[in-house]
């Protein structure tokens, strides 16, 4: 089971990481004129949707992780 929490943590990990660079981008997003250059705003665009769709994802992988842990856990 200890193997299991290693491999939550990892995941929980690389999930924060994903939304940390989701924040960052929206950021960037926010401070910079991209309506003037259409090719950032399209970059920046399809970089936020290909982000947030991992973490989503990521999110839905470690729901059942938790879950198949916590049946295993009353067994």
């Amino acid at each position: 089971m200890e193997k299991l929490d290693l491999i939550m943590d990892g995941f929980t990990d690389v999930e924060f990481g994903i939304e940390s660079l989701l924040i960052t981008l929206e950021a960037l997003e926010e401070l910079y004129d991209i309506e003037r250059n259409k090719e950032l705003k399209a970059f920046l665009n399809v970089t936020i949707r290909n982000l947030d769709s991992l973490r989503l994802d990521l999110r839905k992988n470690i729901l059942e992780l938790d879950d198949y842990m916590m049946v295993q856990d009353k067994e």
